[in-house]
């Protein structure tokens, strides 16, 4: 992972770092994670640096929805595939597509205080999942993580 998605692990990760497996509550866990900020990110309007807890996931929703970000997708985009194999249950936040989450840094806790963790990888499928919890075309179901700890 560290020569695919440069940047994507964190500088703390060693041979030593135990990983375990967590289960979330997808509305209060999940909602609550820290989501990638990057340049398309922003550009997509989905993180927008103007107040605490900006990147939590719960907000990154309510900013696709206002913006309307999956409307505005083609159809072969992850996001969009990943919605579609969500609501017909193709993919679950479960078993082989468990989530990776890891603790936070300072730095994003200071701008984030909500958040005790970071969504290191499954933003692809955790932003389309949160999505459609909104639009409550999926009931809320428990969301497996592997999970790093400091």
């Amino acid at each position: 992972m560290r020569a695919r998605h440069a940047g994507k692990m964190r500088n703390w990760f060693n041979d030593s770092t135990r990983w375990k497996v967590v289960e979330l509550d997808a509305l209060e866990g999940l909602a609550k994670v820290v989501f990638l900020e990057c340049d398309w990110t922003k550009l997509e309007k989905l993180v927008i640096p103007d107040k605490l807890n900006y990147r939590l996931l719960g907000q990154v929703v309510e900013n696709a929805l206002t913006g309307q970000y999956l409307a505005r997708l083609p159809q072969e985009h992850k996001h969009r595939i990943y919605y579609d194999s969500l609501v017909r249950g193709r993919v679950q936040l479960a078993g082989m597509d468990r989530i990776a989450i890891c603790s936070a840094e300072q730095t994003e806790i200071e701008l984030n205080p909500a958040a005790r963790y970071y969504l290191l990888d499954g933003a692809g499928r955790c932003l389309p999942y949160m999505i459609l919890l909104n639009e409550r075309k999926l009931k809320p179901a428990t969301v497996e993580a592997f999970l790093a700890e400091r």
